[in-house]
Order: structure tokens, then sequence, then C-alpha cells
């Protein structure tokens, strides 16, 4: 433990923080592993053992108490398109110059919008971030493929001459 002093109003507004944190498990607990700490003096080991939190979670949740206060100890939510390379109005506006040749009834290669997505955001990227984008905006593959690439046509002949026997 620090040398740093809660004071009483201080460990008041945490207790009452405690109280109001009842049904949110994740927030009551960084809360009352600040409160083991102000209302009875306890120790990062000995909070870590009392809450069943690892010490290093004990010491990230007291330096964001201690930096911002009762507000450091609401952790952002995690999630969401966290590396995107355009907003979803960029990726609309960048689809449209592809939906013109969907609407002729012409054939759009995802290697085209690749090539094209890859030259707007100045990058490599996958397959499957095309993919993504286009399911994002409601785009769907309506014509398969006529055959495999890889067909034996003459093993499809012979399986077809000894099923007429």
């Amino acid at each position: 433990m620090t040398g740093q002093v809660i004071s009483k109003q201080e460990c008041q507004r945490i207790e009452r923080a405690l109280q109001q944190a009842k049904g949110d498990d994740a927030r009551y607990r960084r809360i009352q592993i600040v409160h083991l700490r102000a209302a009875h003096g306890m120790t990062q080991e000995e909070i870590a053992h009392a809450t069943g939190a690892s010490r290093s979670t004990v010491s990230r949740v007291h330096m964001a108490w201690f930096r911002d206060g009762l507000k450091g100890l609401d952790f952002k939510p995690r999630g969401g398109r966290l590396n995107e390379n355009m907003t979803r109005a960029e990726e609309a506006v960048f689809l449209k110059g592809f939906i013109h040749q969907a609407g002729a009834g012409e054939l759009v290669c995802i290697s085209d919008i690749q090539e094209a997505y890859e030259k707007k955001i100045g990058h490599k990227t996958g397959s499957t971030t095309i993919y993504s984008l286009l399911e994002r905006h409601g785009w769907r593959k309506l014509m398969p493929r006529p055959h495999h690439p890889r067909r034996d046509v003459k093993a499809q002949n012979r399986f077809k001459k000894s099923s007429n026997a």
C-alpha cells in the first residue's frame, strides 16, 4: 500500500457507490477493491486474496481510482469494429461504385472489389474483410458457380454410365 491517504468523505462516497453497484457484479467488485483499501486499510495482496482477484487487477483498479476517482472504475466496454478501415457510411459510398454493375446483371467479382478496397485504404487486406463488408451492407451471392473448378468430367461420365446399368 502506498502512502496515499483517503479522506472520510471519500470513504463515504465509495460506500454509497458500493451500494448502488449491487446489480453490476463487475463494477461492484472494482468498487469493493477500493473500499477494502479505503475503509479497512488492507494491502493489495490481502485484497487480492479476499476478493479472488489477481494482484495485478487490484493494482490496476487502484491506479484507475487514484487517477480518475469513481469514474475510473467504469471500464470501457469491449467489442465492436475496433480495427475498421472505413466507417459504415464510407463503406456504403464505396459500394455504390459497384451497384451499377450488379444492377445491370453483370458479375461482380470479389477480387475486383478487394482490389479497389485495398487501393482506397492503402494497404493489403484479406478476402474475409470484403465478404464481411458485403454482408454488412446486405449484399448476397445470387448465382452459384456452374461447376466445381476441380471437377473430374471423366469420373462424372463413368458414374452416369454405371448407374444406368
